[in-house]
């Protein structure tokens, strides 16, 4: 009787076990969402390299953790969508750093200063303009290809929970 009641225990602290580890995969996904929603590339580098450690430290990889192959495979579309939105948010960081210095030589060229040193001013400060737009036109392209990734991130993501919700 003894030997079946800590038989129990231990199948009980083992079922316990397997749902903590569940509960965890299930955060540090809801973690990684809302970095995307904050839209910061270091915020999602650090829940997604938590999140990686935590998989591997748990040998979540096994074929016998609680994941299932329907858990598997929307787990690995969330990553890569997370991946590309990631991509895409640098670009954006990029063309942003961009549209700062076009913006810093403008102010230059309308130096006073330093519009007498240019042979051309005009066709300085016309040339920069024209850098600013299409800088500004690069940045309003990648906004709606990011609000794209994330609404299917968010899809992936709901995918998950209803998965985990079952």
């Amino acid at each position: 009787m003894a030997i079946r009641i800590l038989a129990l225990l231990a199948l009980g602290s083992l079922l316990g076990a397997c749902e903590d580890k569940e509960k965890g995969y299930y955060q540090h996904l809801s973690s990684i969402n809302s970095s995307i929603q904050e839209g910061s590339v270091e915020k999602i580098d650090n829940t997604v390299g938590t999140f990686s450690n935590y998989v591997e430290k748990n040998k979540l990889y096994d074929e016998k953790s609680f994941l299932s192959k329907d858990g598997i495979s929307e787990t690995v579309s969330f990553m890569n969508c997370v991946e590309d939105y990631k991509k895409v948010l640098e670009r954006k960081v990029k063309q942003e750093s961009e549209l700062l210095r076009w913006n810093t030589n403008l102010k230059e060229v309308k130096n006073p200063l330093t519009l007498r040193s240019l042979p051309e001013p005009e066709k300085a400060f016309a040339s920069i303009e024209q850098k600013i737009e299409a800088t500004n036109l690069k940045i309003q392209e990648i906004d709606v290809e990011l609000r794209e990734l994330k609404i299917l991130c968010d899809s992936n993501y709901s995918k998950l929970v209803s998965l985990y919700n079952r």
